[in-house]
């Protein structure tokens, strides 16, 4: 049966230590994405992200349009990029804490709101595995967005936020839970803007084979949400079977 979950209410988002568990003696996996070398500042948007070993694949999706002269991606892509002043989409690669949670490296997700077949972390292998957590803070292009509004997106206000949602499959492509995770909230008197790392406790979906990722937003217009469909990602935690 799905369970659906809100980290408003639940009081589950962590402040970030590491990519450890607190149970020494649990067989966990922590990925942090470090062991791969990226330039100063850089980012690599054309390949997805491997894990070595791992039967985890993250979605991705990479086109260059030659006729035009410019290239598109959508899904996970793998950042180091700090730079939490420059607004727009030319920073979208850069994350609002300025630095990655662990290290040097995180990942930045897109969500295409005409494309969703990359939004997805599954295991390969058919496994189920109990997620443990993962690090989330807002890209620098979102977080810039709400704080200051821009030409498709508006300035955040009373009422308004922006919310990631976590939803867990099993092997048979069943939702078995979903979480919702405010990476803005202006409501009821809040004033939240998350630039910070927040661990999340992931626990409470189960054993899953796959997560996938949507956001939503209080801001929307005839072509969907203005809202940058930005989150950055590090220290994923997972149980070994």
């Amino acid at each position: 049966m799905k369970k659906i979950f809100s980290l408003a209410t639940a009081a589950m988002i962590l402040l970030l230590s590491s990519c450890q568990p607190e149970d020494k003696q649990e067989k966990v996996v922590c990925i942090d994405f470090d062991e791969v070398a990226l330039p100063e500042p850089g980012y690599q948007h054309q390949m997805p992200y491997v894990k070595n070993n791992l039967p985890l694949s993250f979605g991705h999706s990479y086109t260059f349009y030659e006729e035009w002269g410019y290239d598109s991606w959508t899904g996970f892509v793998l950042s180091n990029q700090t730079d939490t002043e420059t607004p727009g989409y030319v920073n979208q690669y850069s994350v609002a804490s300025g630095a990655a949670a662990s290290g040097d490296n995180f990942l930045v997700f897109f969500r295409d709101s005409y494309d969703a077949s990359h939004n997805e972390i599954v295991f390969t292998d058919a496994s189920e595995h109990l997620f443990k957590s993962m690090a989330l803070c807002n890209s620098a292009y979102a977080y810039l967005s709400m704080k200051h509004g821009d030409d498709f997106s508006k300035k955040f206000e009373d009422g308004d936020w922006f919310k990631l949602t976590i939803s867990a499959y099993d092997v048979n492509n069943v939702e078995i839970g979903a979480m919702d995770v405010y990476l803005a909230d202006y409501r009821e008197g809040r004033k939240e803007l998350l630039n910070t790392w927040k661990t999340v406790d992931l626990t409470a979906l189960g054993k899953a084979n796959k997560l996938s990722f949507e956001f939503s937003s209080s801001d929307n217009g005839v072509w969907g949400m203005n809202t940058p469909a930005y989150v950055c990602i590090d220290n994923i935690v997972y149980v070994e079977n």
